[in-house]
Parts: C-alpha cells; sequence; structure tokens
C-alpha cells in the first residue's frame, strides 16, 4: 500500500508538472506567431526598400526615354522644316529655268533681257551650289545621341551586396534555458557569436523608410551605407536653341537677306539700266500707297483699281507674323494661324488688329506651330495643331472648348494635320497630310470617314494641304501630286486637273485653294508663287503673281480665303498677307 501510495503522488506531481510544459508550449505557440509576424514585417521591409529602388529605376528609365522623345521631335522638325524650305527653292528654281527657257526660244526676246536672264541663271546656280555644299554633309553630320552607363560592375556588385539580416538569437537562448536540446541540436544551431558575424544587426523598417533620401544634386537615392549610381545623362539642345539653329540654317541656306537683294538685284541689267520683269498673265491695275511704312505693322489690300496695302511683316509682336499658314473669314474678321509665333491673330477685313490667343505648347489652348483655322456657323474656331498632332476648337471669343486627336494612323488620328474645312452642316475636314487623307468628323468631333490613301490614282492623295467644301464639293490641293482633286462631300471621285510644271494650268506644290463668289476655283501655286482660277470644271481661266517681295509678288503661298470680293492669301516667306 506504502508504493501504491507514494506512486499516486508522484503521479499527482507529474501531472502538475504538465503544467509547466503546457506553458512551455504557450509560449512556443506565442513566439511562432511573434516570429511570423517578425517574418511578414520584414519580408515588407526588404520588399518596400526594394520596390522604391525599382520604382526610382523606372522613373529614370521613364526620365531617360522622354528626353530621347524629346531630341527626336526637335530633330524630325528641324529637318522636316528643312527640306520644305528645300522643295520650295527647288521649285523656284525650276520654275525660272522653265521661263528663262521660253524667252530663249522666243524670237521676241531683246539682248538686254537675254543678259538680264543670263545673270538670274549664274544667281540661282550660285545658290544651288551654296544650298547642296551646306546640305551635303547632313546624312553623317546630323546630332547623335546615344545611351551609356558607368560603373556598371560597381553597380551589380552594389546589387549583390545589398541590405543585411541580423538576429539576437532568441532561440537558442531559449533551447539552453529550458535544457532541452541535446547535444547534437546545440552543435548544429549556430552560436550568437556566428551570428552577429555572418548576419549584422537588423535594421528596423521606419529606420530604413527615413534613410531613404533623394540626393538634390545628384537626382538619385541612396540608403545608409549605399548609393545607386545614377546612369550618365546627356544633354539635348532646348527648342529655343533648336528653333535659332533652324532659322539661321534657313536664313544662311535658303533664305537670308542678302540672297534676297542679290536676287532683286538679278532683275537688274546694271545700276543704270532697265528694270526687267516677267508680268503675269493678267494685270493688275494697282495703286501703290506711298504713306505705308514697310517696317511697321500695316495692311495691304490690293485690288483691281483700289489701294494696295499689306497686313503685317516678320516679327512676334501683335500684327505680325512669323509663317502665316491658314486664313479664314467669319463676317467681318480675319483669322490667321500665325505659324511660328504659335498663335491666332484675328483682324478686321479692313486691316485693323483685334486680338490673339495661343502661345506654345502642349497644353490645351497651346500650339506647335498651327496650321489651319477655320470657322463654323456657330461661330466655333477650329485650328490644326500640326506638331501636337491633334485638332483644338476655341469659342468665339478665342476661349479653349475641346480637343480630338492624338499622333497615329488610326481613324481619329493624326500626323500633321494640315488645313481644315467645315461644310454647312458644320462637319469638319482634316487635311491629315502625313496619312495622306482627309478625315471627316461630325460636329461633336465623332470621326465619319476617311477619303483618299497615299497613291497617285484618281481619289488617292500625296500630302494634301489645304480643302474648302462649296456646294456639296469637296476641293482639296494633292501637293505632293501637283494637282486639285475633286470630290463629293460623301468622298466620291469627282474630278481631277493640273499636272507638276510652270506652264500654264500646271503646278508645284499646290496649298491654299478657295472659291470665288463667281464660283472659280483659285489655287494658290506654292511652287510657282503664283495664284492661278480655274472654271468649276477645271479649265484654266488666268494666273496671276510672281516670286519677290514686292507687293502682288509672293515667296511661299499658303492659305487662301474669299471675302467681300478679296482674295485673301498667307504670303509665307515674306511674312505677311496680301489681299487681291
Amino acid at each position: 500500500s506504502h508504493v501504491k501510495s507514494e506512486t499516486s503522488r508522484l503521479v499527482n506531481a507529474t501531472r502538475q508538472s504538465i503544467l509547466g510544459v503546457a506553458e512551455a508550449v504557450n509560449n512556443v505557440e506565442q513566439r511562432t506567431l511573434k516570429l511570423r509576424d517578425n517574418f511578414t514585417s520584414v519580408k515588407q521591409d526588404i520588399s518596400t526598400v526594394f520596390d522604391a529602388f525599382v520604382q526610382q529605376l523606372r522613373q529614370r528609365e521613364a526620365s531617360l526615354i522622354s528626353e530621347l522623345e524629346r531630341f527626336y521631335i526637335s530633330e524630325l522638325r528641324g529637318l522636316n522644316t528643312l527640306q520644305e524650305n528645300l522643295e520650295v527653292e527647288m521649285a523656284r528654281i525650276a520654275s525660272h529655268c522653265d521661263l528663262t527657257e521660253a524667252e530663249v526660244h522666243s524670237s521676241n526676246t531683246d539682248t538686254e533681257d537675254l543678259m538680264a536672264m543670263m545673270a538670274q541663271c549664274r544667281d540661282h546656280n550660285e545658290i544651288a551650289k551654296r544650298v547642296f555644299e551646306s546640305t551635303r554633309a547632313i546624312p553623317t553630320a546630323s546630332k547623335v545621341i546615344r545611351f551609356t552607363t558607368t560603373n556598371t560592375n560597381s553597380l551589380k556588385s552594389h546589387i549583390t551586396r545589398f541590405g543585411e539580416l541580423g538576429s539576437n538569437d532568441w532561440y537558442s537562448g531559449l533551447l539552453q534555458r529550458r535544457n532541452l536540446a541535446t547535444a547534437h541540436q546545440e552543435n548544429d544551431a549556430p552560436s550568437r557569436t556566428e551570428l552577429n558575424r555572418t548576419l549584422p544587426p537588423l535594421r528596423q523598417s521606419s529606420g530604413w523608410a527615413q534613410s531613404i533620401r533623394r540626393n538634390p544634386l545628384t537626382g538619385t537615392y541612396q540608403s545608409p551605407s549605399q548609393t545607386l549610381p545614377t546612369p550618365r545623362r546627356y544633354r539635348t539642345y532646348d527648342r529655343e536653341a533648336r528653333e535659332l539653329n533652324v532659322f539661321e540654317r534657313n536664313q544662311s541656306d535658303l533664305g537670308n537677306s542678302a540672297r534676297d537683294n542679290n536676287l532683286n538685284q538679278s532683275n537688274v541689267v546694271n545700276s543704270s539700266g532697265p528694270r526687267v520683269s516677267y508680268p503675269p498673265s493678267v494685270q493688275f491695275e494697282m495703286i501703290l500707297d506711298s504713306q505705308i511704312n514697310d517696317g511697321e505693322p500695316s495692311v495691304i489690300v490690293f485690288q483691281r483699281g483700289t489701294r494696295i496695302r499689306k497686313i503685317g511683316c516678320r516679327g512676334s509682336e501683335p500684327g505680325r507674323f512669323s509663317s502665316p499658314r491658314g486664313v479664314a473669314v467669319s463676317g467681318n474678321n480675319i483669322f490667321v494661324a500665325d505659324s511660328s509665333n504659335n498663335r491666332v491673330q484675328l483682324f478686321e477685313l479692313g486691316g485693323r488688329f483685334l486680338s490673339e490667343f495661343g502661345c506654345y505648347g502642349t497644353g490645351d489652348g497651346e500650339f506647335d506651330c498651327l496650321t489651319g483655322v477655320a470657322v463654323d456657323s456657330t461661330g466655333r474656331i477650329i485650328i490644326s495643331d500640326r506638331h501636337n498632332h491633334r485638332i483644338q476648337i476655341f469659342n468665339s471669343s478665342g476661349e479653349f472648348a475641346c480637343k480630338f486627336g492624338t499622333e497615329g494612323t488610326e481613324h481619329g488620328n493624326f500626323s500633321s494635320p494640315w488645313g481644315i474645312a467645315v461644310d454647312s452642316a458644320d462637319n469638319i475636314y482634316i487635311c491629315d497630310k502625313d496619312n495622306n487623307r482627309i478625315q471627316v468628323f461630325q460636329p461633336d468631333n465623332t470621326f465619319l470617314m476617311q477619303i483618299g490613301q497615299l497613291g497617285s490614282s484618281h481619289g488617292e492623295l500625296q500630302c494634301p494641304h489645304y480643302a474648302i467644301v462649296h456646294s456639296n464639293r469637296l476641293y482639296v490641293s494633292d501637293s505632293g501630286n501637283h494637282r486639285v482633286q475633286v470630290f463629293t462631300t460623301s468622298g466620291d471621285y469627282l474630278l481631277v486637273f493640273g499636272r507638276e510644271g510652270s506652264g500654264n494650268g500646271h503646278f508645284k506644290y499646290p496649298r491654299g485653294i478657295s472659291i470665288s463668289e463667281q464660283g472659280n476655283i483659285i489655287v494658290g501655286d506654292s511652287g510657282n508663287n503664283r495664284l492661278e482660277f480655274f472654271s468649276d470644271t477645271g479649265s484654266l481661266i488666268t494666273s496671276y503673281g510672281t516670286w519677290g517681295t514686292e507687293s502682288g509678288q509672293f515667296k511661299g503661298i499658303e492659305g487662301i480665303a474669299v471675302a467681300e470680293g478679296m482674295i485673301i492669301t498667307c504670303d509665307r516667306e515674306n511674312h505677311r498677307l496680301q489681299i487681291l
């Protein structure tokens, strides 16, 4: 009985010891939960730090790509501008050659005229040589941008060794205190000294989050002990410098005042000899207003038998222009797309400046080389924003209303949109120049249809520049094909007239187009620097104009509009409007 009693006591005592083991199990469970929480927290710390660096690398990637895109667009615009000027120069020289050749074979040409033409030929030949010499290095001398990295190996080394983990060895201490670990387990478990030697103490998440700082000098992010090397920066030249370079190139290669003066002087045999000119096929009786100061913004209106005036001269002040392109008339007002000044200017028909709106940029109401302008029946002003590849619409007060379109080739996308026309239902016709088509939109900007595609057959287009809708017909200056095409407003091909050349009824890069009050078609023959007038069937009626800077002469005709018997013409390279 004594043995039984002692055994019973030991069993009870042993049962009491189970409570201690149960408490130990509970402690282990709590520590397991803490371990899980610690694991989750540290994992989140690691992810947060690396996500921050990955985000900064992605931002750097986006920044470099954005710089590259700006460089590409800047270079492309400069080359496009140079190409346009070269094409105009080429057409002008070819036109002179055609006219001179005709005079050479004429029996009525006197010796003085031939001498003058010889002088002009020498000047043109010299200009062509200068242009060739100044541009022959373009394919190899164009600015090139490259992407390079510095300290790549160092960066890789930093990445492979980035971050540390540490432990306070709580588990080994617990085993030793509880005497539950076997000698084998103790030998397998690393000591605190070993852990501290191999894994430095863990930094807390709050410390890491606070330690990531942006260096304002380098634009990089760094931790307390490591710094990510910054990829080498390549600066692209800014827009102002690019414009200056293009402008200087244009001035030196194609259109400087010295060359213009030489060409003007080439019309004279000698300082005391008679001036030799080539009159247009129809003479307009004009009376020169001697009170006009060519250096100040003023208005020239020239009609048959009326006073000659002009609107504007080169400059950025109100009333002056830099390469005016599109023009539209609504009521008694003239709207001009002042292209290189990135603004719309508004004048009275009499020429008095009223207002302007717009500036350079990509935001709402800002432009990058606007080209076409039209006004619908509600007074909305519709602008083609060429290098932003979009259309912007303003209310009659010039306040931004909406926009549509992005760069691309799909329906509703644009690539260098140019001229704009509206029909009686306020549908909008856009000359999508580099996509070689006309896109038509409803008044709410919903895409309606496409007219044309790249080609030279009937109904196909190459770089259409301007269009006008009249009596349910759409007239398009098919500039790259040197012709005019006529469609129904439903897009059906009707008529084509004109071909490349400088003879009567021929074109070289026709631009502006309009319809007179008598229903005749007026075409701005840009390369031949003249206006040509056709019947509604495409038969030539007459032509007017020649190259030059005098009143009634043109250098690169762009948009045309008709109002109250006057023909308003954008004289691009003379930076003015002329009104017949």
